[in-house]
């Protein structure tokens, strides 16, 4: 699985990003990877609760120690593992534990409407996070931070590529 991690960006990144599903939609905890292992699991505020979204990992970003989740919003079935091509449209920061930053987003070809209310409406009623904890930015946003975090991960990697 950690192959994964390093797959190589969409070539229109970071319009179009690259991400690999690492939960199902409907599940009650989204989990987040670093390069070596799982980090950590952010666990519902309800443990009846299910998420509406799909999670993957975006390759090549780094933040602090982790890789850059997504919060994937679609009606299609995506299988575990596979990889997908992510519209990013918000960047999200919330604080529980500790601070988490992901990317939102639908698939490239898919027509699912997502507003900012709705993302806020979802990410309050699972995590229980609102107010100054919760803090959601624009798609120009979000591809800011994509580009930093894929800078961070050339710093601080060296990728060997095999010819």
């Amino acid at each position: 699985m950690k192959n994964l991690f390093y797959i190589d960006q969409h070539k229109r990144f970071p319009e179009i990003a690259n991400v690999v599903i690492v939960a199902d939609k409907g599940v009650s905890a989204v989990p987040i990877y670093s390069y070596t292992s799982l980090l950590n699991t952010i666990f519902t505020k309800n443990r009846y609760a299910h998420i509406p979204f799909y999670v993957g990992v975006i390759p090549r970003t780094y933040d602090e120690e982790y890789i850059v989740p997504a919060f994937i919003y679609t009606e299609y079935k995506l299988p575990l593992f596979s990889l997908a091509e992510l519209k990013p449209l918000f960047y999200l920061k919330f604080v529980l534990d500790t601070v988490y930053n992901a990317i939102v987003g639908v698939l490239v070809n898919d027509e699912y409407e997502l507003s900012k209310e709705k993302v806020k409406r979802d990410i309050s009623e699972l995590f229980g996070v609102d107010g100054e904890r919760l803090i959601i930015e624009s798609e120009y946003k979000a591809k800011a931070y994509l580009i930093h975090t894929n800078k961070l991960f050339e710093r601080n990697f060296i990728v060997i590529k095999k010819r």
